[in-house]
């Protein structure tokens, strides 16, 4: 019966804390905060860390990948996918901690990433464009020179046609900015899905 008691007070004096910790932190409802400008803001950066890794590696020689010290290149793109994903965990910590009181949930962080993925695709989808048939037309030239030659070497026997799908494929995929802008909006999703499962935080039952 002691027992019955005490756990029943100490039920009470917790619901109670909870509470009074609701009042003091006066946490914001995520109705009432849009994920939509974060996303964006953090999205617009994203694709600007991105056009400069692009506009280096160009400066570099290294766009084609048939230059350059093949150990830096990989150096570079792998410094390139950590900003990526410092700069997606960064948008989502800050909607969290800075826009809904330090509580996320995990459906809340990946619309965080999608509207981070949107923008970032249609940027780099319009700078896609721009790079390829304005600032570096050559970049094209190169590749459907390389997919001549392996037409070639498919006429000829020497390798099997279905390489020259995937690269042919890989061509157009790369070379519509439509395809790029959904993949790379599924790609912010991607490393999202991770960062959102990371950062997720419950608001206290109240």
């Amino acid at each position: 019966m002691i027992l019955k008691q005490h756990f029943f007070l100490f039920y009470k004096t917790y619901n109670q804390f909870i509470m009074d910790t609701l009042d003091t932190l006066n946490l914001p409802e995520p109705k009432d905060v849009s994920p939509r400008n974060t996303g964006l803001k953090y999205g617009i950066i994203l694709a600007l860390v991105g056009l400069i890794f692009q506009l280096l590696m160009y400066l570099m020689g290294w766009a084609d990948g048939s230059s350059g010290d093949p150990t830096m290149i990989l150096l570079f793109n792998i410094l390139a996918l950590g900003l990526t994903i410092a700069i997606i965990t960064m948008g989502v910590r800050y909607h969290r901690n800075n826009e809904l009181g330090g509580f996320i949930s995990f459906g809340r962080a990946m619309t965080v990433c999608f509207w981070m993925g949107l923008i970032y695709g249609i940027i780099t989808a319009i700078w896609g464009w721009v790079y390829g048939h304005i600032i570096a037309p050559e970049t094209l030239e190169n590749l459907e020179k390389e997919i001549e030659k392996i037409r070639m070497q498919v006429e000829d026997g020497d390798a099997p046609e279905y390489v020259l799908t995937i690269v042919e494929t890989t061509f157009s995929f790369t070379n519509n900015p439509l395809i790029m802008m959904i993949m790379s909006l599924l790609s912010i999703l991607f490393f999202g899905l991770f960062v959102s499962l990371f950062l997720k935080r419950s608001r206290p039952l109240g």
